[in-house]
This record gives structure tokens, sequence and C-alpha cells, in this order.
């Protein structure tokens, strides 16, 4: 057995200090607030409330007794922006719930879910970044996650709906609902071009014409079956059912589309009410041509620079937007050339649109006979209509004023009263533009409809909502009908369907009690219901809506036991007001409505008289008029010479057309989106408390929340199950047991969070998510083990190939390494022959200078040696002829000074005296030689050194102690000259060194310099 938790006290002892919970308002309905205090003896509780939140007194004192219950709460769920799954709501009840859509529409969030139900709540305003594309990427990049991995968005239900198709290869539908101004028509179309986009995300599939066709094919619908209502400024006053198609051959990328209709309120043609419009398309035609010359095409510069008409209901002080009429007409025209429709066909649907509002400035002229009230055109006022509907101006007056009567053989005209002819051109009006409307529709299916076999396809379902007007007519019975079986849909899913099923597969399951609307749909569709009660009265001669009336209170009373008084019972479904005799109530699931039943038989037949059906039949000239009829012609010639008219009415017809959606609906797995208009003034900013709870309670919200979080909200086949997760477990014999394997196998335990039925597997919310993760993660991992085998396959083959090459280059590397280094070694050899011929060439010529500077030395110091002796032999000479000399001038100075001697002697003395002037020169002269001998004997070489000092020591042994002063000299000489930097050194030569060992030094010194100056090979190397 499921358990609830309820989450109210039941009792005074409940109430205690501290406790949050919320307490009902007449305004807010529910506010959260926390006891502060309780007074037993007054029965009286006192509540602090959050003033700056509800703009309510801080303290609130409320009376209590034993019946009073306060739905606990959450501290944390007051005042943060909610919880994105409602099923998460620790205290489950209609305050809870309240509170929560309240925080998330504050908060800019307008979409929760409720289980796999979407809250859709209408912001009033665009909120950029729930729509750019991040966010779109975002969510159509989800694989195996939940869509309750990301917050709540339209865009995972669509997204949703295109995954499990791929999956389970099975049509989807999206069933979005609410009542008018609830944002139905924008979300359908949001959840249409992420659906058109999912399969193509690269700019080039965007740019695909079927894309482009699917997406303008909106817009156009729009500005022919949209208009402006009290509730809503783009309210769809037609239902439409769409298909999109997916090709499984190219990836379930979308392939076409498929558009069904269903009625289209065509009575708002001739009549709107206070503030109220007519469809946006007339508005776009007439102010969008206003202000060009294209205006006179269709004779709308006739009638001012403003101009207006009958059938378009216009205030004084609404100001018109030209340039945005004109931006939407442009709009249209490009739709038109993507469904492939010329400029002559754009402007044949133009020409009679514009045909339609002057037929509404047809003037009837009354005329009085004493027989009976006929009338007639102002012909004036007819000529623009007829010209632009291409029909004789003769034949549109005689079908307005005149209708043919057949008895027996006999066939007369029969004149028209003035309100019969206002009829008659009224009906005609919103024929025509219901039958372009339905060719419009044509025309898309046949440029979008893709006929290949196979195809999947996902519903969008976008209907009116329910409504509930002062006057409420045959249309909003028609529009409530298509909600109540909407209703009876969602029921059907979420609680009967859901406790049948589970025990018909032996779950175990508490049964909950919930309102079912099948008897509300039996008053209307049953045998004895109100269509058939229509079809029965236009069938009758005298059949009217006052009979009409008291044949349902009749049946309703006998069905359900109503007095004749009208009392209702407690479980009636239709009642009757007192003191009325064509009005009527129907109970349904979102509330009460007051029908006026005047007009329900002309709506309910709704078919042109015979004059008019001939006049566009037979007499109309313009194509695509009678295109657009063909259908209709067709329609009424299988019904002609029938009996009985049913088939043909509008609410069998409708009756008809709502049960094949349900049946297409019931054969895919749908998914519901429940919009919610937050108040009545498009405010984006103001939330009716008492108007969104009243539309979540009719919207069976509260009750879904609380199957979701109590049952098992998600079951597939078993046989679907396995197939599916088989990689989670071994396989057993039993498909039942391979479940519970499956299942055990990742931890999940029964009944908590899963039960295996007869046929189907039930679990949890969260527990698919787990399995597809844990499904994707093993996938993943065979995935790995498959690549691994086929990249070692792959690695193996490449690596015998790269043996191979391998082999081939390194044969050839090494013979080019080889050519290479042979290369470089005769080129190396090459180098060290030429430098070692270069250092033996080097060498050579180093040997060679040095003996030819030896023999150059020899050679200069032999003579050297010559001009010394001879310099000395002088010298000495000189010294011995110097003596001589010096004895005869003292002989001589004897004699002078004795006897003065004679002018001969004295002369001769003069003589030795210049004699040895010119020796002592001579003498220095060699002196100077000597010492550059020994200046260039250092500036040849360190070899001459040793040979120098060894010719030192030589003349030092070889001269004894009489060469001792000399010696002494040229040591010193040679040593200083030797050692020192500059050329300056000499030798010097005492003038009293001994003459005899000068010249046994000159002969010694010789022999010794020929011994030693001779160099050998090895002192040159």
């Amino acid at each position: 057995m499921c358990r609830r938790n309820q989450g109210t006290p039941q009792s005074v002892a409940d109430f205690t200090p501290g406790v949050k919970c919320y307490y009902p308002h007449s305004e807010h309905v529910w506010v959260p607030a926390e006891i502060h205090a309780v007074d037993i003896d007054a029965r009286t509780l006192e509540l602090r409330v959050n003033n700056s939140v509800f703009n309510l007194p801080t303290k609130h004192v409320l009376s209590y007794n034993k019946d009073t219950i306060l739905p606990l709460q959450d501290g944390s769920e007051c005042y943060n922006s909610g919880v994105d799954d409602m099923v998460q709501l620790k205290h489950l009840h209609e305050a809870s719930i309240l509170q929560n859509v309240r925080q998330r529409f504050h908060c800019q969030l307008p979409y929760t879910y409720t289980g796999e139900i979407c809250i859709a709540m209408n912001p009033f305003q665009r909120i950029a970044s729930l729509y750019d594309q991040n966010t779109i990427e975002k969510y159509n990049n989800l694989r195996h996650e939940s869509i309750h991995s990301l917050p709540p968005h339209v865009y995972a239900i669509s997204v949703s709906a295109h995954r499990a198709m791929r999956l389970h290869r099975k049509n989807q539908s999206i069933l979005v609902s609410g009542e008018s101004g609830a944002g139905k028509t924008e979300t359908t179309k949001i959840i249409m071009e992420n659906l058109a986009t999912i399969g193509a995300t690269d700019e080039l599939a965007r740019e695909h014409r079927t894309v482009q066709r699917i997406l303008q094919m909106n817009p156009l619908l729009e500005s022919f079956g949209n208009a402006q209502t009290v509730r809503n400024d783009n309210s769809s006053r037609f239902g439409k059912f769409t298909r999109l198609q997916f090709d499984p051959d190219s990836t379930f990328s979308i392939v076409g589309a498929k558009c069904q209709t269903y009625l289209l309120e065509k009575s708002r043609v001739v009549k709107q009410e206070q503030g109220e419009r007519n469809f946006h398309i007339f508005y776009h035609l007439l102010y969008g041509l206003a202000l060009s010359t294209e205006s006179e095409h269709f004779f709308f510069s006739s009638r001012g620079s403003e101009p207006n008409f009958t059938y378009l209901r216009l205030d004084e002080t609404e100001k018109i937007d030209y340039p945005e009429m004109r931006r939407q007409l442009e709009q249209a025209k490009k739709s038109f050339v993507l469904l492939g429709l010329d400029s002559s066909s754009q402007c044949s649907i133009l020409e009679t649109l514009a045909g339609i509002l002057h037929l509404g400035e047809i003037a009837f002229i009354k005329q009085e006979t004493n027989q009976q009230e006929s009338c007639t055109v102002d012909t004036k006022s007819a000529i623009p209509s007829c010209k632009l509907l291409g029909i004789k101006l003769e034949d549109m007056v005689n079908a307005l004023c005149f209708r043919t009567m057949h008895a027996a053989n006999e066939e007369y005209r029969v004149p028209l009263s003035f309100e019969q002819a206002v009829t008659g051109r009224d009906a005609l009006a919103k024929t025509i533009y219901a039958n372009i409307f339905d060719w419009i529709v044509k025309k898309v299916n046949s440029v979008l409809a893709n006929e290949k076999n196979g195809l999947f396809t996902i519903g969008v379902l976008d209907i009116f909502g329910f409504e509930s007007f002062k006057v409420n007519s045959f249309e909003q019975l028609c529009i409530n009908y298509a909600n109540e079986k909407l209703q009876q849909k969602f029921t059907h899913d979420v609680f009967r369907s859901v406790q049948m099923e589970y025990e018909r597969e032996g779950i175990e399951w508490g049964h909950i009690s919930y309102v079912d609307n099948c008897r509300v749909l039996q008053v209307i569709e049953g045998r004895l219901g109100i269509i058939a009660l229509l079809n029965e009265e236009v069938t009758r001669p005298q059949g009217n809506e006052t009979s009409f009336v008291r044949k349902l209170a009749q049946h309703s009373a006998e069905r359900h036991g109503e007095n004749a008084t009208g009392v209702k019972s407690n479980d009636a479904i239709v009642t009757i007001p007192r003191r009325t005799v064509t009005e009527f109530i129907v109970h349904h699931y979102a509330g009460s409505v007051q029908y006026e039943a005047k007009g329900f038989m002309k709506k309910h037949l709704d078919t042109l008289h015979g004059d008019l059906r001939d006049l566009i039949q037979t007499k109309c000239t313009k194509q695509f008029i009678i295109d657009a009829f063909q259908e209709t012609f067709s329609i009424s010639r299988a019904c002609s010479g029938r009996k009985s008219s049913q088939s043909t009415t509008v609410g069998t017809q409708f009756k008809n057309s709502l049960n094949n959606l349900m049946k297409s609906i019931e054969e895919t797995s749908v998914r519901y989106i429940r919009c919610i208009k937050p108040n009545k003034n498009k405010s984006s900013n103001e939330f009716d408390a008492n108007m969104v709870s009243e539309q979540l309670r009719c919207a069976g919200v509260i009750d879904a929340v609380r199957i979701a979080r109590s049952g098992y909200p998600i079951r597939m086949a078993q046989s679907d199950f396995v197939r599916h997760f088989s990689l989670l477990a071994k396989p057993f014999a039993s498909i039942s047991d391979n479940c519970v394997a499956i299942l055990k196998s990742t931890n999940h335990t029964s009944p908590i969070d899963y039960q295996v039925g007869r046929s189907k597997v039930f679990l949890q919310d969260g527990v698919l998510g787990h399995l597809e993760k844990l499904h994707a993660q093993h996938a993943t991992k065979y995935a790995i083990r498959i690549q691994q085998h086929y990249r070692g396959y792959r690695a193996r083959s490449h690596y015998r190939q790269s043996i191979c090459a391998i082999v081939k280059i390194q044969s050839y590397f090494r013979g080019w390494r080889l050519c290479n280094y042979l290369s470089r070694a005769r080129n190396a050899v090459r180098k060290i022959q030429a430098i070692w011929r270069r250092y033996v060439s080097l060498k050579h010529c180093r040997l060679l200078r040095k003996e030819s500077t030896g023999m150059e030395i020899e050679q200069e110091w032999a003579a050297g040696d010559e001009e010394w002796g001879r310099a000395y032999q002088e010298n000495l000479q000189l010294r011995l002829h110097l003596k001589e000399i010096n004895e005869s001038t003292a002989r001589l100075s004897s004699r002078l000074s004795n006897d003065s001697a004679s002018r001969a002697d004295l002369s001769q003395f003069v003589n030795l005296q210049r004699q040895l002037h010119i020796r002592e020169q001579r003498v220095e002269s060699v002196q100077v030689d000597v010492n550059q001998l020994l200046q260039y004997v250092r500036g040849r070489g360190d070899f001459c050194v040793n040979d120098l000092q060894d010719l030192i020591a030589s003349l030092e042994i070889s001269g004894g102690g009489q060469y001792g002063p000399i010696r002494g000299s040229i040591t010193e000489s040679l040593t200083r000259t030797i050692s020192s930097e500059g050329p300056e050194n000499t030798l010097d030569f005492d003038e009293s060194d001994d003459s005899d060992s000068l010249l046994s030094y000159t002969s010694r010194s010789s022999s010794n310099r020929e011994s030693r100056l001779r160099l050998s090979d090895s002192d040159l190397d």
C-alpha cells in the first residue's frame, strides 16, 4: 500500500508555538506563517507573517475549532525559488503547491514539473536567458540523462519526446492545455521550433527549406486563425494538432509535417464582443496597405485616410501601428512564397479577404408591401465586393434578397426580409472565410506533408482553453466540450488508468479518489445529449432553441433526479435557471458555465441557403474561390438526397473530429504541459492566487502530484525493459526473472523502487534515469572493449606493415649512411693529407730557414772576426806606433827643450799625432761593427745564445789570466746584449787591454766559433 504524507495537524495539540504552517486568506488563498502563541481558552492562534512578501500585517489572530486544519510548511520552502519538481515537496497539499509556483513565478522561473507533467506559468514577458542558443543546445544535447537533470523547461519535454521516439520507435504526442491567455500558443510555438531544429543542429541544416516552411507555418496560421480577445491579445480561435514527421533512415531528422484544425470560430468574421477584434489578417491587410498605392486596388482608399469596416471592431482610442501592420503583411507574403504560392495566387487571397470586408458594407433598403416585407441592395455599396469576389452585381443582389423555393414541379422566388438578407450576407462572409482558411491548411499540408512510409510523428496539440463569459454561445460549448475530452484523457492517464493497470498487473496499490468527468461528456455527446438533441431539432420543421432546452432539462431530470422546478440535485450535470426558457447551465470540470441557446440551431446547422450556394458554385468567376469551395461542394453533393442532415452538422462533425483526434492520441505516448495564467491584467509581476489555485484544481495538478509521488509513474513492457537493459545483468529463462535480476543488480529494492507485474515493470520516479545512466555506462564499457579489440587488430596489422616498411627504410638508410660516411671519410682524408703536407712543408721550410740563418751568421761572424782581427791588429800596430811616436815626441821634446830641434822633427811629430787619431777612429768603427753583430745574433733566435755563452766561456778558459780584462768586458757585453730588450747595448774594450791577450783571443775564438756554430738536425727539431 502506498503511504501518503498529509502534512496537516488534526487537533489542537498540534498547534504549538514555533510551528510553521499556512493559514487561509481571501486574497492570497494560503499565506505562510509561524505560530507565535496559542490561547486555548479563547481558541485563537497568534500568527506571525512575513509582511515584506505579502504586504500584510505582521501579526494575525486566527480563530480555530476542532475542524480547523492548517497545512504545514517547510522553513526552506517559503522564501526561496521553490523546487523544480513538486513531487519532491516534503508536505504535499494545495498550499505548498501554490506557494511553490508563486515563488518560481516571482523568480522568473515559469516552468515546474509535477512528475512527468510540466506546469508552464505565463510570464507575460520574454525571458531571454530561457530561450537563447546556449539553453537550446544544453537541452538538445541530453542523451541518456533524465529530463530532471536540468531545470524544468518545455525544451526538456520536446527533447524527451524525440528521444523516446528514437529509442522505443513509437509515435509521441504533447498536449498543451490551459485556459485562454495562459500561453498555450506561445508554448506550442516554442516546442515546434525546437522539434523542427532538434535534428538539424548545424547551421546548414537549419537553413533547410522544409524546416523553414514548418517554422513559417505557425505565423501564417496565427494570422488567419488568431484574434485579440478580452483575455488574450493573440488568442487561438481554432484548434490545431500538428504532427511533425521524422525519418528513422536519416537519424530521425524532420522531413515534413501535417496540420489538422478544429472548429474555427468563423462567427468572429462578422461580429466581435466589446474589447475584442476580428482575425489578425484583416487588420494586417487593411492597415498594412493604408499608406500605399496598393490600397486603391482593394478599394480601401475610397474609405478615407483611416479606413474602417463594419466587420472590424476598433475602438476610437486605439492607435494603429501602421509599420507593424505592414511588417506582418510582408511576413504573411513570405509565408505564401515558402508554400509555393506565386504573386497571382497571393493577390487572389488578399482580394478575397478584402471582398469579405466590403461584403459587410453592403447596405440593404427595406421595402414593405401589403403582402410581405422585402428589401433591396444599395448597388453602390455592393460594387467593391462584387468586383473583388468575381461576382456580377445582379447575381449578388438576387442571391442576397431572394430565395428560390421548390414545390412539386414548380420553382418560385421568395423575397427575403431585411434581417434575413443581413443574415444571409453574414453567412456568406463567414463561409467564404472558413473555406479560405481550410484551403490554406490544405495547401500547407500538401507542401509540408511527407508521404513516405515508415515515418514517425510527434504531435503537438494547441487547442482553445476553457472559456466562460457573460454570454456563452455554441462556440463556447464546443470549446469546453473539447477541454472536457482532454481532461478525460488526462484523468484516464494519470488516475483511472493507473489504478486499473496496477490492479490488472497485480501491483500493490491503494485506491485514491478522483473526480471523473465522464458524466459531463455523456451529457454533451451521449445518445440523449446536447449534440443529439440539436440534431433532432434541426430536422424538425418547427424545431427551435426553446424546445431544445426543454428536452435537455427533461432528460437531465430523468438522469439525475431533478424535480420539475429545476432545483439541482447534488450530482446533476445540467441545471436550468429559473425564469428562462433558452438558458441552461453545464457543470464542467473547470466550473459551471451558463449558456444562451439562442442561435444554437443556426450555428449548429451552419449551411448557406441554395441561392447563396449556387452564387459561389456557378456564378463566381474567381478561380481561387472556386478551388476553396471545391471540397464543400463535394460534401454537399454527397449529402444531397439524404433525409437527415445530422452527419453534416457542425456539432456532429466536431464530435467526430474530436473522437478521431483522441483515438490518434491514444496510439501515442503522451506528455502533458499545463499552462497557467497568473493574472487577468497580463502583468509580469502580479500573481492572482485565487485565479491560479482555481486553475490548478481544474487541471488536476494537485491530485497528479499526489499520485506521481505515491505510485509508480514509469511503466514499461517487460520485453522492452529486458531488451533495453539486458547489459545490466546475466540472462535468465524467464522474462520477469530477468527484470528482477536487472533491478537487483542495480541496488533497487521492491516494492520501494519498483514492482514487476504480469507483463510490465513499474518504476518509481528516478529509477529509470538511474538505469539509463548505468546502461549508458555499461554500453560505454562494452563499446570500449570492442574498440580495444578492434584497435588491437588495427595495431597488429599496422605493426606488421610498419615492420616491413621499417626494414626497407633501414636498408635504404644504412646504404645512405655508408655512402655518406664514405664521402665524409674521403673528404676528411683529403683534409688530413692537405694538413700533413702543409705541416711537412712548413717543417722543411723551418729547417731550411734555420740552416740558412746559421750559415749567414757564421759567414757574418767570420767576416766580423776578420774585421775584428784586422781592426785589432791595426789597433795594436797603432798603439805600437803611438808608443814609438810618444817616445819620439819625448825625445824631440827633450831635444827641443835642450837644443831647439829642427822644424823637421816637429812636423814629423804632428803627422804622427794625426795618424794616431785616425787609428783611434778606426778602432771605434770596429767596436761599433762588433756591437751590431751581437745585436743581429740576438735577433736570429735563442739557438745562438748558448753558443755565444760557450764562446765566452771558451775565451775565459783559453785566455787564462792574460785575457782577464778583455774577457770580463766581452762577457759583460754579451750577457747585457742577450738579456736586454733594446739594441743600445755595446761591447766596450778597455784601451789598457794587453795586445797579446787580444791576439790570442782572436785566434782561439775563431776556432771555437767554427765548431760551435754548426747546427745539427736534432737542434732544429
